[in-house]
């Protein structure tokens, strides 16, 4: 049992030490105990491939486990050797990378949080990990889903999670926030909302990038930063705000749908751009850039800053009101 504020090691195998038996580490209920191993935590499996030889992770409220690696059963072929990650009251577990093995795992994300750290890609085990109550991933940390998920409490991006598959959906209650970016992956008359379906999205400190490999409807919400990718054309559903820069990425299209589109950054074109009769206004409060050949409809300039540039060599059309 962990019960002190600044435990370490270098590296722990949970399973006890013959058939049958097993290890565990718990964590103190008072004192917000941490524990920090620099390598691996296997939990199961200790030493051997003999069967059963279990390992139980027990986190409580106020505790936290930081780790470089989490291993949940390292069993082989032929053998179980069972691991139990548990949550079930609270605390906190920080990881750089978590690894599934072949053996039976449990996992009970309760009122944890989990926090992905560091800097290097990770692809969450494709299956086991299929709930969070928290989730958060740290800035310059890219992370894959192994399988579709849900979110009971926050899931906070403040790097870049991106469905490791189309078919992957983010459920839950949950609230789906923070300032860094999301990738909607799902080609969909509601790709947005039906590949992240948890029930809160505050997206308007986000990146959100469309990058559906083929035509993809666009939320008509408040954004951070707009960009599509891919390919085929992403159509505005209903009135959009960006609070940052909208990018429109090569063999893309952007339809405006006939919607009022806010853009308080800058407006970068490298793709297509069709108004569809509808109205883009400038509303930032700097100087706002546009750049790439751009026909708008309605063009509107509300900039408390008065400074609205066109880069040199693009040009721009205005094909209704021009309102400078």
């Amino acid at each position: 049992t962990v019960n002190t504020t600044s435990a370490g090691c270098g590296r722990i195998e949970l399973g006890a030490n013959a058939k049958d038996t097993w290890g565990g580490l718990g964590f103190s209920s008072t004192g917000s105990p941490k524990l920090t191993v620099s390598g691996q935590v296997v939990i199961g499996g200790y030493g051997s491939t003999s069967t059963n030889r279990q390992g139980i992770v027990t986190l409580v409220n106020g505790a936290t486990l930081e780790a470089e690696d989490i291993v949940l059963t390292r069993s082989t072929a032929g053998s179980d050797n069972p691991g139990t990650l548990s949550m079930a009251t609270g605390g906190t577990l920080i990881a750089n990378t978590i690894t599934l093995g072949q053996g039976t795992a449990t996992w009970t994300p309760g009122t944890g949080t989990v926090i992905l750290t560091s800097t290097n890609n990770l692809t969450l085990p494709s299956a086991t990990f299929t709930s969070f109550n928290n989730l958060t991933i740290n800035a310059n940390k890219t992370v894959f889903s192994g399988v579709s998920f849900s979110v009971a409490g926050t899931m906070t991006v403040n790097g870049t999670f991106t469905p490791g598959a189309t078919t992957h959906v983010i459920s839950g209650a949950g609230t789906l926030t923070g300032s860094g970016e999301i990738d909607v992956t799902l080609v969909s008359a509601t790709a947005l909302t039906s590949q992240f379906s948890i029930t809160n999205r505050t997206l308007s400190n986000m990146t959100v990038e469309y990058r559906g490999a083929g035509n993809q409807s666009m939320l008509g919400t408040t954004y951070g930063h707009l960009t599509t990718a891919g390919s085929g054309t992403k159509t505005l559903l209903g009135t959009t705000t960006v609070n940052g820069n909208l990018a429109i990425g090569v063999s893309t299209t952007l339809n405006g749908g006939g919607q009022s589109l806010n853009v308080g950054g800058n407006w970068s074109n490298s793709g297509t751009f069709t108004h569809a009769s509808g109205t883009v206004t400038f509303n930032g409060n700097a100087a706002q850039a546009i750049t790439g050949n751009t026909n708008f409809n309605n063009f509107i300039v509300t900039n408390s800053a008065s400074n609205i540039s066109l880069a040199s060599s693009y040009a721009m059309g205005v094909e209704g009101t021009f309102t400078p």
